[in-house]
């Protein structure tokens, strides 16, 4: 490849989507021609790629000396004129042009040639004349053939027609955006599944508690375990019918319960109304009941013995006495009238509280009673821990049937009343550094949690 040296090249630059003239100085068969460019550039260009390299000329001569005889064919000819690859694949307007010209040209060449066929038989010619004419060098200037498997072999596309280039890209975009509807519509439908899915897992998570709570309350030996996936969904839709009237039932005792206690609230109200009234009233004027009774029975006697003394004085009394009789007996039937008023009157009152405080008592009678039931209920339902259990379960992912130490620590943490210690450092110390704890250390680490309060 020596003889390339000293060379005149053209090389196509793909980054500047031109070609460049240059000189080839150097030749290694390992880096390839080393190239000077006519813009002062110089560097190595590959010799196993010769698509992107033309040989012009040898520098220094005249172009006919250095002319290269090629027989050119028609297809090499419109290979040859045809303009360097673009960047972007889309010259229609120069494509089209070019390819009209090289047409032409093709169509002058063969009515030369026929011309030439032609000739022989209307002018007659001498075999000197034709072999001096067919020795005569024909002079063909260096025509830039290019190897039409190298375009054909790319990945550029032309488009000899513009409206079919929009056509195409209309398509396209249609297309694109079709495929875009349904990516949008695929993923709706995916995250429409996936909160289906959750819904689904949310229920069934509570359908677990609810079975596990449900074996808790149900007594041994009552109901037989369901052995077919039927009898479990029937007993699962027991236990929620069961649940259901027991929160319904626990709601009517709750807004009885709250009744009540207004209405005892409203009790205690009108007794520390009357006890402020009673302790206004002079502790002179106190008596208890049976004072009061004690009272009419002395102002009972007085009043016999008055009348016996007025019988004895009237008996014996002198005569000069006697108009002192009348006054003197007006004056005991005033004050003993008097006494009597005063004697009905307590009375009255005395009957008036003893009928309130019976009807006191009557009413207080079924509230306690009431308030005594709801007590052994509550008493009933918090030995039974169900709502240490359902908190238990509900920190219980896993469904091992024992929690770790920190949702231990959680769980207390959200169960402290308000007189236990809230921080997990003070819960911490209590509970031991155990890998598992079960229902039991729970129950035991909440009971004295909540000691000596009785909470639920």
């Amino acid at each position: 490849m020596d003889e390339r040296v000293d060379w005149r090249v053209q090389v196509y630059w793909e980054g500047e989507d031109e070609w460049f003239e240059g000189v080839i100085r150097e030749y290694d068969e390992a880096q390839g021609y080393y190239v000077c460019y006519d813009d002062g550039e110089e560097q190595w260009e590959s010799a196993g790629n010769p698509e992107i390299m033309r040989f012009l000329r040898k520098d220094g001569q005249d172009d006919e000396e250095n002319v290269v005889p090629l027989v050119v064919t028609p297809e090499d000819a419109r290979w040859s004129n045809e303009p360097p690859p673009s960047s972007n694949g889309y010259e229609d307007d120069a494509y089209d042009d070019e390819y009209e010209q090289d047409d032409d040209h093709e169509k002058e060449e063969e009515e030369e040639e026929e011309e030439t066929t032609q000739a022989p038989s209307a002018h007659s010619t001498t075999p000197e004349k034709d072999e001096s004419r067919r020795q005569k060098p024909v002079k063909m200037h260096p025509v830039n053939v290019r190897d039409p498997t190298r375009y054909m072999g790319s990945d550029v596309v032309f488009f000899r027609d513009e409206e079919t280039l929009r056509e195409r890209k209309a398509a396209i975009q249609k297309e694109l955006k079709a495929i875009k509807q349904e990516h949008e519509g695929l993923t709706s439908q995916l995250r429409q599944k996936e909160q289906h899915s959750t819904q689904l897992k949310r229920q069934l998570d509570d359908l677990k508690a609810q079975v596990t709570l449900s074996g808790f309350l149900t007594k041994s030996g009552t109901s037989q375990k369901p052995k077919t996936a039927t009898q479990w969904l029937e007993r699962v839709t027991q236990q929620k019918i069961q649940n259901r009237l027991l929160q319904q039932e626990l709601t009517v005792q709750q807004s009885a319960l709250q009744q009540k206690k207004a209405r005892l609230l409203a009790l205690e109200q009108q007794r520390d109304q009357l006890q402020k009234r009673l302790d206004r009233v002079p502790k002179k004027e106190l008596c208890s009941l049976v004072e009061v009774q004690m009272e009419i029975t002395r102002l009972l006697n007085e009043k016999r013995g008055l009348e016996a003394k007025l019988v004895s004085k009237t008996a014996s009394a002198p005569s000069g006495k006697r108009d002192e009789k009348p006054r003197r007996q007006q004056e005991l039937e005033i004050e003993l009238r008097k006494h009597d008023q005063v004697v009905a009157r307590l009375s009255d009152e005395v009957d008036r509280w003893k009928l309130s405080v019976e009807r006191e008592n009557a009413r207080l009678a079924p509230l306690r009673a009431r308030l005594t039931s709801l007590h052994d209920d509550l008493s009933k339902y918090a030995s039974s821990k169900v709502l240490l259990r359902s908190a238990f379960l509900r920190f219980d992912r896993e469904g091992s049937g024992t929690l770790t130490r920190d949702a231990a620590l959680d769980a207390l943490v959200l169960l402290a009343p308000p007189g236990a210690p809230q921080s997990r450092e003070e819960l911490a110390r209590g509970i031991p550094n155990a890998a598992t704890i079960t229902f039991d250390m729970f129950a035991t680490y909440f009971d004295q949690l909540c000691e000596p309060k009785l909470l639920l």
